[in-house]
């Protein structure tokens, strides 16, 4: 059932872009960086976003992607952006009901920021973009707590 008013509960979005990231990388997807961080790896988070009409939301999600060199954080973002944006169109049967993708738009490009907070002195080498998720979904698609937890969306 589509979103009848605006007190629904919208799909979370964090946790349908971690698993569109780590189907299509493999590569170690979270919520937030684990106490005890493997590199290279990568957080979503999201930063905003309104619902565009009460069955629509446009999620702000960014993605922080640190590598054990610039190179490689670069181009795992350039990866995680590609399948992102190849993920429009799309349907992902989850757990909590079926999402389907209506569009993806860049709000911020691959950007160059090294993390001074993680790995010393002179930081992790880190790349971050940015995209708005439309996503249509089910009525009862977010449970509480799913997804979420000390490891985040896990490896």
């Amino acid at each position: 059932m589509p979103f009848a008013n605006p007190t629904d509960v919208m799909p979370d979005a964090e946790m349908i872009a971690a698993r569109i990231i780590r189907t299509g990388t493999g590569g170690r997807t979270y919520s937030s960086i684990p106490k005890k961080p493997t590199y290279p790896l990568m957080t979503v988070q999201r930063l905003g976003g309104l619902p565009r009409t009460r069955r629509l939301d446009a999620a702000n999600i960014q993605i922080d992607v640190w590598g054990t060199t610039k190179s490689e954080a670069r181009l795992l973002a350039s990866q995680a952006r590609k399948y992102l944006h190849e993920a429009e169109g799309t349907s992902w049967d989850l757990p909590t009901g079926d999402i389907f993708i209506t569009g993806v738009e860049d709000w911020t490009g691959l950007t160059w920021l090294p993390d001074p907070s993680v790995g010393g002195n002179q930081g992790r080498d880190r790349y971050l973009f940015g995209v708005t998720l439309f996503l249509h979904g089910d009525q009862g698609l977010v449970q509480s707590g799913f997804g979420y937890g000390s490891g985040g969306y896990g490896a």
